[in-house]
């Protein structure tokens, strides 16, 4: 499963001393938008954004001139996605058919991206552009696990339902979600003189996230506006 994260963000912060840097943190509060490109035993699956919310804290240290590093860390809730997969057929005699296969991955993790970032500097106004890219890691560790399998013949549904906490690990049937994900962002912002921030994030994540590899969910596309 790999990640993809698109999110808007609006920060407030303060202004904390340093030793040789001018070190600011602040706040970091948002609504999610998230999908995943789901592929299961080499099935597409029609893929739906989900929302949730993301809280924590961001940095913004000076390290030369209009060069900053900004690291932050966010408990991320219930991003995700929800994906869908029909498959029509008939039996014997010609008799209509039907598969279909809804899934809904919402997941916890705590969020650690790290953004090299450049400030514009505006001769006469104290507002400024920002741009940044760098890594970013997350930590699954929690989240709910839906699942509706429906067959239908000659239009009678015979549904199957699974609604649980999702299993975190590595081993393949037995857990949903791996722990760890791994990936670049990307950040473009709008920095005011009093200290808060708009900015628009893009990340896209590396690795497969679903522990069976018959599983491939290049995984989710989120949006964040934080303020």
């Amino acid at each position: 499963m790999k990640i993809k994260s698109l999110f808007l963000s609006a920060l407030l912060v303060s202004t904390v001393s340093g030793i040789q840097a001018q070190v600011v943190v602040g706040p970091e509060l948002g609504v999610t938008y998230s999908t995943m490109d789901m592929k299961i035993n080499g099935v597409n699956y029609d893929n739906k954004f989900v929302t949730g919310a993301r809280v924590g804290a961001a940095f913004d240290i000076n390290v030369d001139g209009q060069y900053y590093l900004q690291p932050s860390l966010a408990f991320g809730f219930l991003h995700g996605a929800e994906g869908s997969y029909i498959s029509y057929h008939s039996v014997s005699g010609g008799v209509p058919a039907s598969e279909r296969d809804e899934r809904s991955y919402k997941l916890y993790s705590v969020q650690i991206p790290v953004l090299f970032t450049f400030k514009t500097d505006f001769q006469y106004s104290p507002n400024n552009f920002t741009f940044g890219i760098g890594p970013y890691v997350s930590f699954n560790y929690g989240g709910q696990y839906s699942r509706t399998y429906t067959t239908t013949l000659n239009g009678f549904d015979r549904p199957i339902y699974d609604d649980r906490p999702i299993r975190i690990g590595q081993t393949p049937v037995k857990h949903d979600i791996i722990m760890f994900e791994i990936g670049a962002m990307a950040a473009v912002g709008y920095e005011m003189g009093n200290g808060f921030n708009v900015k628009l994030y893009y990340g896209f994540g590396f690795n497969n996230v679903a522990p069976d590899q018959g599983k491939r969910f290049p995984m989710i596309s989120e949006a964040r506006e934080e303020d």
